[in-house]
């Protein structure tokens, strides 16, 4: 008995122990994460994002500006040299915007400088969607931001982009705009509607084999030795066609070896079954005008023989139907190919954003043929309201073209249509459109209500639709980033519509 309880306090002991253990690391683990999000300084106990950044010596104005389309914050900044953490300058207290550039305040600074952005909003935002804090010379700056800061690049107005996370930057977008013309370009990437086509050192005119229709957006994006990012934008016009010729050229840059493999290897095939199929019609031709009369029977030469020898042979009729056959498989990839370009085609889910809809691993059957046959009419496809829609990944304005994204596809509901107005306040969705002035909840009594977890978040977004864009967001509202951290996504940006879970 006294050994039974001995061991029972034991494995008591153990289970104790094991479960304070675990216990203990989930708790660092929590606050791990949420020392991740806030990031401590002297300045302030609120949760902020900083930005370290070298600077000339000089007086600097600074502008700050919301990576979230629509919305609205009061942010604090404060300015302080990285060697005197205790003196923090605090630049002023303002009403940020995700759709223009709000100035807050000049300073003095001299070697590396932090930049601090506080808010009570920034503990909810995604690393992915931080706010940007532009920085230009008291005297004489290279813009007035407002929109946009414009700038002059080799004659052509660009706009300046927040930069993505440089080296010497911890969580706040921060950074300088430099004189272009003393800046040092590093490359160019050249973008059509938001998916990059190609790059290059220089910058040059855009390539316009790979436009496919008119009205898309071009972009080409300079990228300084600095760090600097200027975008100078353009759009194709309307009287533009495309041709088979750029076809071929964007499938043979899309994989240039297969594309050459695959040319080479069709043109083999049909010069082969071509030429096998000239020997058969000749020899039938020739045996037709000697029964005939036509012709005398032929003095068969040693290499005549062998040819007709060779014409009558089983190895020949076989390697003749193989031919035959591999131009069929050929065809019938092409055919295949073709299908899932422009009609139908298969993703797989990666991800919870659609939880409980979908989940990860759940194939999806898309239908491509709606925007095919749109896109064939010189118009654009517009699903509708809580269609499931896949789309090229497009991050938001802070992110916008630092990123190369163009085989990346997200999976989201369609909640908001062209021309609408949507507003989110309190976690609650509200969409504004004439039929509805006042306003309706879209998600209330929807299909898809029954599969869509609420985010409790207070969000703060009011945003007016183009007449070309889309509000998507997922099922899985807690866990998904998608119109409402990076804003409408453009018609063009849709790949199809979610018709089927196989």
């Amino acid at each position: 008995m006294k050994y039974k309880h001995k061991l029972k306090i034991t494995l008591f002991a153990i289970v104790a122990t094991s479960t304070l253990v675990f216990l203990s690391l989930f708790v660092v683990t929590t606050h791990a994460d949420i020392a991740d999000l806030t990031i401590d300084t002297e300045c302030t106990d609120v949760p902020s994002y900083t930005g370290l950044l070298n600077l000339k010596d000089g007086e600097y104005t600074a502008y700050v500006r919301l990576a979230k389309r629509g919305e609205h914050q009061k942010v604090a900044t404060y300015a302080q040299q990285y060697d005197s953490y205790g003196n923090c300058n605090k630049l002023k207290t303002v009403t940020a915007s995700g759709d223009t550039w709000t100035k807050v305040g000049t300073f003095h600074a001299n070697g590396d400088t932090v930049i601090e952005l506080a808010a009570d909003f920034l503990k909810y935002i995604p690393n992915a969607n931080r706010p940007a804090v532009m920085l230009l010379p008291a005297k004489n700056p290279l813009c007035v931001p407002q929109i946009d800061c414009q700038v002059t690049v080799k004659g052509e107005t660009g706009v300046v982009l927040p930069t993505s996370t440089l080296n010497n930057q911890n969580s706040l977008r921060v950074f300088e705009v430099h004189d272009p013309s003393t800046d040092k370009i590093s490359r160019v990437a050249y973008y059509v509607d938001n998916r990059i086509a190609y790059t290059k050192k220089t910058l040059e005119p855009f390539d316009m084999r790979y436009v496919t229709y008119p009205g898309q957006e071009l972009k080409r994006v300079v990228i300084y030795d600095s760090g600097q990012r200027i975008a100078i934008y353009s759009k194709v016009s309307e009287t533009y066609q495309d041709n088979f010729i750029n076809f071929l050229f964007r499938t043979s840059q899309f994989n240039s070896n297969l594309f050459i493999g695959t040319v080479i290897l069709i043109s083999l095939l049909i010069a082969t079954s071509l030429l096998l199929s000239v020997m058969s019609a000749a020899k039938q031709r020739r045996e037709w005008r000697m029964r005939h009369g036509f012709i005398p029977e032929p003095r068969y030469t040693i290499t005549k023989k062998l040819y007709y020898t060779l014409l009558n042979t089983k190895v020949y009729k076989v390697f003749r139907w193989l031919m035959i056959g591999l131009s069929t498989l050929m065809a019938i990839a092409a055919t295949i190919f073709i299908v899932n370009m422009y009609v139908l085609t298969i993703y797989t889910v990666v991800g919870v954003s659609m939880q409980s809809t979908y989940k990860t691993g759940d194939q999806l059957l898309i239908d491509k043929f709606s925007k095919t046959l749109a896109s064939a009419n010189n118009s654009e496809y517009v699903p509708k309201r809580g269609d499931v829609v896949i789309v090229h990944a497009v991050f938001g304005t802070a992110d916008s073209l630092n990123q190369d994204v163009g085989n990346l596809y997200l999976v989201k509901r369609v909640i908001g249509l062209p021309g609408e107005r949507i507003a989110i306040k309190n976690g609650v969705l509200t969409v504004y459109n004439k039929d509805n002035p006042k306003g309706f909840q879209p998600d209330a009594g929807a299909s898809w209500q029954k599969t869509m977890t609420p985010d409790p978040k207070t969000e703060s977004i009011d945003v007016q639709l183009g007449p070309s864009e889309l509000f998507v967001c997922g099922d899985n509202r807690p866990e998904s980033i998608d119109s409402r951290f990076n804003g409408p996504v453009n018609t063009r940006e849709l790949v199809g519509r979610v018709i089927l879970k196989l």
